[in-house]
């Protein structure tokens, strides 16, 4: 379905007839006089990585290698 059809479904535009946030693509983003986009400061933060997410991905691949040593240790080893 295209943008067009998305937003003549009601209920899926804001009051100003553009699309939520989640629902644009990259021609749909404000810009600035000079082309720039402008974003909120939510917009701008989606998709880094925080302590929190890199400290679980450390922690589960340990807990992986700690896993794949034991079962080698256990049913591998000659």
């Amino acid at each position: 379905m295209d943008d067009l059809a998305w937003a003549a479904l009601p209920g899926l535009t804001q009051e100003n007839g553009r699309p939520f946030p989640g629902m644009q693509g990259p021609d749909d983003m404000d810009r600035d006089k000079s082309g720039r986009i402008v974003e909120t400061a939510l917009e701008a933060r989606q998709g880094e990585l925080g302590p929190s997410v890199l400290m679980l991905l450390g922690v589960s691949v340990g807990l992986a290698v700690i896993l794949m040593v034991m079962t080698w240790l256990i049913f591998f080893r000659t």
